[in-house]
């Protein structure tokens, strides 16, 4: 709900680098789709090192920040 409020309001959600693409479909379920804004998918939130792996993926990108 967040992403699409922003979306609304006009901000941009860069796409995610190629490496950063892999690294997510690797970790994602199948049915999740590795795009920025990212939905991880609730399946996630009862695998704890997963949910680690995954924001560890991305946290350090150079186009992802805060």
């Amino acid at each position: 709900m967040c992403a699409d409020t922003g979306t609304l309001l006009g901000l941009q959600y860069p796409d995610f680098a190629p490496e950063t693409m892999d690294k997510l479909k690797a970790l994602l379920p199948d049915y999740a789709t590795p795009v920025n804004p990212l939905d991880m998918s609730a399946s996630l939130a009862h695998d704890g090192e997963k949910y680690t792996a995954v924001i560890q993926a991305i946290i350090d990108k150079r186009e992802v920040s805060a």
